[in-house]
């Protein structure tokens, strides 16, 4: 079918431009939105990872201090070395309860669970995460053997 007037040529052929025209602005607005969304993602996922790096050092802080009153504490101590379960127990519930840890763990040099304050009747036991005993042991900064979990 071939267009025999020219104004109806000239009409098909500057809206045919025009829907062209539309096309590649659309193109480019479309990948300049989408460079700049991944930009956005890229540095937002950056600012929270940094900040959730922060928030995980300053919680490892608070219990790393926590550990070392807990482990000054002369009753602790004692009870340690008069292997009173009950008393360490009842010291790790109450040293827990102040931090706003959900459990509290007391590992002996052997690498076994003296007292759990989630298990209170489970007895002596392995430690089921011996990696994290030896790696604060090579590690820079030793932990005392009470550790705690938030």
């Amino acid at each position: 079918m071939r267009i025999q007037r020219l104004q109806t040529r000239i009409i098909v052929f500057f809206v045919a431009l025009l829907a062209l025209v539309q096309v590649a602005a659309f193109s480019f607005v479309n990948a300049a939105n989408s460079s700049n969304a991944h930009a956005k993602v890229e540095e937002e996922l950056n600012v929270g990872q940094r900040v959730f790096a922060r928030l995980l050092e300053q919680n490892a802080d608070k219990l790393k201090l926590s550990a070392r009153v807990l482990a000054a504490d002369f009753a602790f101590r004692e009870a340690i070395a008069t292997h009173d379960d009950r008393t360490i127990a009842s010291v790790l519930t109450n040293h827990g309860a102040r931090i706003g840890a959900d459990a509290m763990l007391f590992v002996d040099l052997d690498g076994r669970v003296v007292s759990d304050t989630l298990r209170p009747q489970a007895g002596t036991h392995p430690f089921e995460y011996p990696a994290l005993i030896d790696t604060n042991r090579t590690g820079p900064s030793v932990l005392p053997s009470p550790i705690s979990c938030p």
